[in-house]
């Protein structure tokens, strides 16, 4: 417990968030749940090992120097002369410079939204200092054969969380959905994520087909029915404009159905691990999409693939990048190009990190059964 400058206490508590550590500060006790829930990280002894990420509030408002309104884009930032805030209506967050050695720090006021808190500044910061700490979060999912790790990773909607339920389905282990972290020792963990399920790979993973709850087996079914209706009408009225606003209402609700959102506690309920410690990193399957019918898996070359799961991590991160380059705009930050540091140090950072592994290089077609992308990789 600390005091903050208010003279009120602050609480502390610290939890391992992939694989790295996160303190939490503050002397809200709400607030400090909420984000407590959001990271879904083990709690540890606030002492016990010093933290990579803190996030605290604090009363004492900033005065900005520097103003960025909206450029289209929805987002307010500001600078003080040495730090980015993200402002949200009178509310504010930092924005902290990830490659600065020692704790990095995120100061937020209480009434700041934790949801935009985490998703928009502090889980993509843990993401960005990893490499800098010998460790990276892949842009893939996660799971394990007894001790050994297995990550498919690759660009969005390319079919890692499919292939890696189909390994599942065949005896793996669930370990992370999204984005799997990779320590310096290799182990892997995972981190703040859900699993979303597309209706059509159901039917090829029979143990989730039979353990989905009621809820969102009902949404998937309520998205084949209007999958079926959206295909009788098309067939019955060859001119869609003339039905043209129902059949976009019927298609909308089809698109926000047809992928349920699981947890990744559930998803490891049904893929239980048999081991009782965290599974090292063994082989990189790394998936790219073509146009052919077939599916090829070939050896791939670690330092192409280093590459192209940096890039692909680094778009997923721009919404992040892009508040580091309003604080390049208000002249404060000593990096111009914070997107391109944080991508030079992951790549390097997963070269070393997959120079022991197998990595396998698939190209397939999307969607695809995903049996056929195991197959392919089993043959290799």
């Amino acid at each position: 417990m600390i005091i903050n400058e208010s003279g009120s206490e602050a609480r502390r508590a610290a939890f391992t968030v992939g694989a790295g550590v996160v303190g939490v500060e503050s002397s809200d006790t709400l607030w400090a749940a909420a984000v407590a829930s959001g990271l879904g990280g083990s709690p540890l002894e606030p002492d016990a090992r010093q933290p990579d990420l803190v996030v605290r509030t604090t009363e004492s408002r900033p005065r900005m120097l520097d103003v960025q309104n909206p450029a289209r884009d929805g987002t307010s930032t500001a600078t003080d002369g040495d730090v980015a805030y993200l402002l949200v209506g009178n509310a504010w967050c930092s924005v902290p410079a990830p490659w600065r050695s020692g704790p990095v720090v995120i100061e937020c006021s209480p009434s700041f939204p934790t949801r935009t808190l985490l998703d928009r500044v502090a889980l993509p910061t843990l993401q960005v200092l990893m490499p800098f700490r010998g460790a990276a979060a892949i842009h893939g999912t996660g799971c394990a054969v007894g001790s050994r790790g297995v990550v498919v990773a690759g660009w969005s909607e390319s079919g890692k969380t499919e292939t890696a339920l189909a390994l599942c389905e065949s005896g793996a282990a669930f370990v992370s959905d999204k984005w799997t972290a990779v320590a310096p020792d290799r182990r892997l963990s995972a981190l703040p994520a859900t699993v979303g399920i597309r209706r059509w790979v159901v039917p090829h993973l029979p143990r989730l087909g039979a353990a989905i709850r009621p809820l969102p087996r009902a949404q998937l079914r309520a998205a084949g029915i209007a999958d079926a209706v959206l295909t009788r009408v098309r067939r019955a009225v060859p001119d869609a404009a003339a039905v043209g606003d129902a059949l976009d209402r019927v298609e909308r609700v089809r698109a926000l159905a047809d992928r349920a959102a699981l947890t990744q506690a559930e998803v490891r309920s049904i893929y239980p691990t048999t081991t009782p410690d965290p599974p090292i990193l063994n082989e990189v399957v790394f998936l790219t999409v073509w146009e052919d019918d077939h599916v090829k898996a070939e050896p791939a070359n670690v330092e192409d693939v280093a590459r192209r799961l940096s890039l692909s991590a680094a778009y997923e991160r721009r919404g992040l990048f892009e508040l580091h380059e309003r604080w390049s705009f208000g002249g404060q930050s000593e990096i111009r190009d914070v997107r391109a540091l944080v991508r030079t140090a992951e790549e390097a950072t997963l070269r070393v990190l997959l120079s022991s592994a197998d990595v396998t290089a698939v190209h397939s077609p999307f969607p695809v059964d995903p049996h056929r992308v195991v197959e392919a990789v089993h043959s290799v």
